[in-house]
């Protein structure tokens, strides 16, 4: 199916087309002509964090339990992980890989891009996903609440704990354990 063919089938009642890509599921396509042209016309809205440390133990969690949101009905079975300090340090190169990729994508293609800090939308969800609506051509009068729509945060004391001991002995900069000032 090509991309005219997926955006005619999963477009919202309002025309609008949305897609989450990793830059590692994106790379292979942008040879593509039709994938080129798509992306030009895009209006990239970025997910991100400045957390990365943290980032990389969610996703180490995740990958080693198979438990990725309180949707999944893993939750119930999820075995729980053991600190792994190389597993965390590769999940922190995948990031940085991924970050990177997108950097290159939005320079090569003269994008700009909404950057949604992960930080900020748990927050301030309101603002934050009204100004997504609003990067897409967007207006809504509709309140934007994580707890009603049933999402929840799968960090726990544990990830805390992990990044002490992660920052202890690893070499990682202020602004990658989110200490921006």
């Amino acid at each position: 199916m090509g991309i005219a063919e997926l955006r005619k089938r999963r477009s919202s009642a309002n025309g609008v087309f949305g897609m989450k890509a990793h830059f590692h599921q994106l790379s292979p396509f942008l040879d593509d002509p039709a994938i080129t042209q798509f992306i030009r016309g895009a209006k990239l809205i970025r997910m991100r964090r400045r957390d990365l440390v943290s980032q990389a133990i969610s996703y180490y969690v995740a990958t080693s339990t198979g438990l990725w949101s309180v949707a999944d009905t893993t939750a119930e079975e999820a075995n729980e992980p053991a600190f792994n300090r190389g597993q965390i340090e590769a999940a922190l190169d995948t990031i940085r890989s991924e970050e990177a990729g997108h950097q290159m994508l939005i320079h090569d293609y003269g994008l700009s891009a909404f950057d949604v800090w992960y930080e900020d939308l748990i927050a301030d969800p309101d603002s934050i996903c009204k100004g997504a609506c609003r990067c897409v051509g967007v207006e809504c009068d509709h309140r934007f609440d994580i707890a009603q729509a049933g999402l929840k945060r799968l960090a726990t004391a544990r990830n805390a704990e992990w990044k002490q001991r992660f920052t202890q002995t690893h070499s990682v900069s202020a602004n990658e354990q989110g200490n921006r000032s």
